[in-house]
């Protein structure tokens, strides 16, 4: 495991990440530049990203909601951190 500053969005970043480093990879876009997971805070999945932004202050609550859209109109998918749009 190894640590790095980590962004999401370019400016929102958690400080001294730990996280499991891949030396290969196969089959994803070359524009990849990164994978993290969003899962619970659980010590089998390994680091909270989530958990993370939120004890150093940078969310308001430890969440991460989404809206999939798969129609066609203009309702973008997006991810929301830190809060959910009711």
């Amino acid at each position: 495991m190894i640590e790095d500053t980590v962004c999401i969005n370019g400016n929102v970043c958690v400080d001294n990440f730990p996280f499991f480093m891949i030396q290969n990879q196969e089959d994803f876009a070359d524009t990849l530049d990164g994978v993290i997971g969003m899962s619970p805070p659980i010590i089998t999945n390994g680091p909270s990203f989530i958990g993370y932004l939120y004890a150093q202050g940078k969310l308001a609550q430890p969440i991460v909601s989404f809206q999939i859209n798969l129609e066609s109109d203009d309702v973008k998918s997006q991810a929301q951190f830190g809060y959910a749009d009711s």
